[in-house]
């Protein structure tokens, strides 16, 4: 076992109790998760490829179990499907007084560009959610992998950050968050094309922002989903609609920004975490964060991009960072 695996398994600097990763250890890429204050339980939501998947539901954050029940209508599988075969990276929102899914529709093979962003919606967090309308396509806009949509309400408007080889871009919504607002104009915020980085290190997908203080947060990943080379950044700005720069002062759209999360060298069992989830904080003040990353068990398993909670430190600058900077198999549970 190499130093850096060793290093993944050691205990995280703290008092327990602790818990272990991946805290769901099937496929889970591209993670959503909400709290459904009704059933008193957090409800996670993945990329599901073209079929059709379950959502997962948890007490704690840390035990997670298939609810054997769907999220979305058949209805609404029937209207996406009728656009293209796969479904991913789902992002929840509580929107105009409904509880919405935002989800990319993408036909695969057709070189990035048969992608759009469809809008669900339904009166119980758990569904089931209705075919409502495509927010925004490639062959309106010309963005490249319009996918991995996140929508929240800021200051009284909506808005949705987005994007991937086409770089990312935030657009304002309408204020049911069904459609792009009118006379809205798209504001690339972060990210290199494919274009202009051949190696995507500095092409950025999977949008989250997050306030933290007076200041938003941009995290964004950044390199291959399928490999070593994922890794977690981060910016920020006074505005949610950028300039984002990170901790060097770089603007995010240059495609620079430093690593926040990323494969510890030489691991081999443990790599390309990214595309991270939603922040949640316990009642100690403690934040967490989602993300996805791939497992290897042994040998014989297949790569999966399994479902990951670690937590997120801020640092006297404000800037977030994690123990290590790289993925923990141990860390300390959240206090609910």
């Amino acid at each position: 076992m190499t130093a850096a695996v060793l290093l993944l398994w050691q205990t995280a600097s703290a008092e327990g109790p602790f818990f272990n990763n991946p805290v769901w250890p099937k496929n889970w890429p591209d993670p959503t998760v909400f709290y459904d204050a009704g059933a008193g339980q957090w409800v996670s939501f993945s990329t599901e490829g073209s079929g059709r998947r379950n959502y997962l539901v948890s007490t704690d954050l840390v035990h997670w179990r298939d609810s054997g029940k769907r999220l979305i209508a058949p209805s609404a599988y029937t209207i996406m499907s009728s656009y293209a075969n796969h479904r991913w990276a789902p992002g929840y929102a509580f929107i105009g007084g409904q509880h919405r899914l935002y989800v990319s529709v993408v036909r695969t093979g057709a070189g990035g560009h048969d992608t759009r962003i469809a809008v669900l919606g339904a009166e119980n967090p758990c569904g089931p959610y209705s075919f409502e309308a495509i927010v925004t396509a490639y062959e309106d806009t010309g963005i490249k992998d319009s996918i991995d949509p996140f929508v929240l309400e800021a200051d009284g408007k909506v808005w949705m950050a987005f994007g991937s080889v086409g770089k990312m871009h935030i657009v304002e919504l309408n204020a049911d968050g069904t459609a792009v607002a009118p006379g809205a104009v798209y504001k690339h915020i972060a990210g290199l094309s494919v274009e202009d980085d051949h190696s995507r290190s500095g092409v950025y997908e999977g949008a989250y922002l997050y306030r933290h203080g007076e200041l938003w947060y941009l995290f964004a990943s950044g390199g291959y989903y399928a490999n070593g080379t994922y890794k977690l950044v981060c910016g920020r700005s006074k505005n949610i609609t950028g300039p984002y720069k990170d901790r060097n002062g770089k603007d995010m759209r240059q495609g620079k920004a430093p690593a926040l999360l990323s494969t510890a060298p030489g691991n081999e069992l443990v790599f390309g975490p990214g595309h991270n989830g939603e922040i949640f904080t316990d009642k100690t003040g403690q934040d967490y964060m989602f993300y996805h990353c791939h497992y290897r068990s042994s040998a014989a398993m297949e790569e999966t991009r399994t479902l990951f909670l670690q937590r997120l430190f801020w640092d006297d600058k404000g800037w977030p960072y994690f123990e290590t900077g790289h993925p923990l198999l141990k860390d300390v549970a959240p206090q609910l």
